[in-house]
């Protein structure tokens, strides 16, 4: 995770921390080093309708939350500043806050997003507990599920809200994902998840969802038949693989981070994550603070360094 800056503190220095996550939905049937372990979920549900595993017993519940914090003290043990638990995209935790997957009607179900979070609160409060004070803990969160992109955990502003009240007794910080960091979260704002938890939070808010990257933005503007990104303006004929694709690459996504940097200053979040745009421009941090957007470099698969078969031999892409 790379930080443009933490908002009113200046430059601080770097912070390396450790993803605590259990994996997300696994298929019962499948066949691997995992199969002789039972496939456990709040409800024994996939999604609506799906039923896969069975619902784990509140012995092995807290057997989970038990672990999560004794990896957060190796985490910590090993050097890292802090953890981030992952709680989102249909990963076991956000199981437990998703009403459609968690259907219990025990302490750790109940039709209050809040009372669904049960689990995620005793683990933050254990990790903050066994770590201690100065040890930073993130929470990353999400509406929408690999399995269901559609998918909600908090149906309105004032169910988020109660939920990141919960959050904060303990958290340091709210990781809020998205697929698209500009897209709006409910109807008449244009605060997308990010900007609402900063509204309604008292936490200093991360914001992720294609920072950068351009395929994202070319999905948007075909769905909207616009022929633009955030901010308008730019279209994507032309875009093709001669030698001017990185100068046209980047004036596509352009607008995407000129909206990323208008938000980042109207408030809406402190830090903005970035995955692949850093792979594919190492000065990617340093050209956003100077406004240096066309001269972004845009992340292509092949900076992954795949494997790629050319003329009977493997080729490795080189970073220019």
């Amino acid at each position: 995770m790379e930080v443009l800056r933490w908002r009113g503190q200046g430059r601080r220095r770097a912070h390396a921390a450790a993803a605590l996550a259990r994996g997300a939905i696994r298929e019962e049937s499948r066949r691997d080093a995992w199969s002789a372990h039972p496939t456990l979920s709040p409800s024994g549900l996939a999604y609506a309708g799906r039923t896969n595993g069975r619902a784990a017993t509140i012995g092995e519940i807290r057997e989970i939350r038990d672990a999560f914090v004794r990896s957060a003290v190796l985490a910590r043990a090993a050097g890292a500043d802090g953890v981030e638990v992952h709680s989102a995209h249909g990963y076991l935790l956000d199981q437990f806050l998703w009403h459609v997957t968690n259907r219990r009607d025990d302490e750790y179900g109940g039709p209050r997003l809040r009372d669904r979070a049960r689990l995620l609160t005793e683990i933050v409060r254990g990790i903050r507990d066994a770590c201690g004070r100065d040890f930073i803990v993130s929470v990353r969160v999400s509406q929408w599920k690999e399995a269901d992109f559609g998918a909600r955990i908090a149906a309105s502003p004032q169910e988020l809200g109660e939920f990141l009240d919960v959050i904060a007794t303990a958290a340091d910080v709210v990781h809020a994902s998205t697929r698209r960091f500009w897209q709006p979260e409910w109807e008449g704002s244009e605060l997308g998840l990010a900007g609402w938890a900063t509204k309604l939070g008292r936490l200093p808010v991360i914001t992720v969802g294609s920072v950068g990257l351009r395929a994202a933005i070319m999905e948007r503007a075909a769905e909207e038949g616009s022929g633009a990104g955030p901010g308008g303006g730019v279209g994507f004929a032309g875009v093709g693989t001669d030698a001017s694709v990185a100068v046209e690459e980047a004036r596509v996504i352009e607008p995407s981070l000129r909206e990323l940097a208008r938000r980042f200053d109207a408030g809406d979040f402190e830090l903005v994550a970035v995955g692949r745009s850093l792979i594919a421009d190492p000065e990617w941090v340093r050209k956003i603070e100077r406004g240096d957007f066309a001269g972004v470099r845009v992340y292509r698969r092949a900076d992954l360094g795949v494997a790629q078969h050319a003329g009977g031999s493997i080729a490795l892409p080189t970073m220019p």
